[in-house]
């Protein structure tokens, strides 16, 4: 019982952590992915608007070949997804 109640609240912790901290952080030279405690675990060069596109709900770094950064679906926070759109350059 003890451990249910630990599991618990530790992953309800971390779902309130992935509300309140970004998830991805747009800077004028690279982007980078954060967990739910903010840590940043990959960073990606960005040396123009033109080096990341949006590929539907996909966002995509062009120098890598076209490699998948991050997916804005279901996993994300709709404002978080918002304010990454907002950053990239109109296609």
């Amino acid at each position: 019982m003890e451990l249910s109640i630990v599991v618990g609240g530790t992953l309800v912790l971390l779902g309130v952590l992935m509300l309140i901290d970004p998830v991805a952080h747009l800077e004028a030279d690279r982007i980078h992915l954060c967990n739910a405690l903010g840590m940043t675990f990959r960073t990606f060069p960005v040396n123009s608007p033109a080096d990341v596109w949006l590929d539907g709900k996909v966002l995509r770094h062009v120098p890598s070949g076209d490699q998948k950064i991050l997916s804005l679906g279901f996993a994300i926070d709709p404002q978080d997804a918002a304010a990454v759109k907002a950053q990239l350059p109109a296609q």
